[in-house]
Formats: structure tokens, C-alpha cells, sequence
């Protein structure tokens, strides 16, 4: 089995503020481990492949959703990730909400995401905090 992880995060720096130990560990292990940023830029730490999209920070709400379901169809097929990290849907923040929503329906259970084996939600703190 091809050992692949794809991140689909919102903002930059939202993969170091949650689980960047457990990436970390992943990659030590033998991943491979791209990054599929929906705004803005982020540093490349150990990454193999960084994509970006230029969506407006804290306003993901005014793109169609059908177009960040496409951009993540897009880049799932260019990865082929088999475990995929990805904000928790329920998320104060918008952006992070709608990024998890659109992975997940990118990401359906259908023939030609066979290689998807697992997928993970994350909560950042600064942004779930009651």
C-alpha cells in the first residue's frame, strides 16, 4: 500500500496549531504527506507537495460550495492520499466548517476514491474553545 496523507486545511498554519507531532510521526514512519491549502501560503516543514487555492480568508461562504468540492476532487486525484486530516465540521470558524463539509463530499465513498482508507477531523484549539 502506497503510504500517503493529505492535509486539507483552511488557513495556514492550522496543521501546526493541532496535530503537527502527529504528522510528524507519520512522516518518520515512512509517509508521504502533502498539504492542500484552501487560502494564502504556509511553510513547507518536511512536506512533500504543497497545493494552494486562493480563496478569501474568513469568507468561504461567499464561494459556491460545488467550487471547493471541485478544487479538493481536483487535488485528491493528483495525491491519492489513503488517510486525509481535515478541520472537525462543527468548527466556530466558517472557513474551517465549509472546508470539512466540501472534503468530506469530495471524498465520498465512490469508485474512484478507492485509495481514501481513513479520514480524520481535527479541532483547533483558538477556535473551538467554548
Amino acid at each position: 500500500m502506497n503510504k500517503k496523507i493529505l492535509i486539507v486545511i483552511a488557513h495556514p498554519d492550522d496543521e501546526i496549531l493541532w496535530v503537527w507531532w502527529t504528522i510528524q510521526k507519520y512522516i518518520l514512519d515512512g509517509f508521504i504527506v502533502d498539504i492542500f491549502l484552501l487560502s494564502s501560503l504556509c511553510d513547507k516543514l518536511w512536506i512533500n507537495e504543497i497545493f494552494y487555492e486562493n480563496y478569501p480568508d474568513t469568507s468561504f461562504d461567499t464561494i459556491k460550495f460545488l467550487d471547493i468540492v471541485k478544487s479538493i476532487e481536483n487535488i485528491l486525484d493528483k495525491s491519492k492520499p489513503n488517510i486525509i486530516f481535515t478541520h472537525y465540521y462543527n468548527d466556530l470558524n466558517i472557513d474551517h466548517c465549509i472546508t470539512s463539509k466540501a472534503l468530506i463530499t469530495a471524498a465520498r465513498p465512490i469508485e474512484k476514491n478507492n485509495f481514501i482508507k481513513k479520514i480524520f477531523l481535527f479541532e483547533v484549539p483558538s477556535s473551538t474553545e467554548l
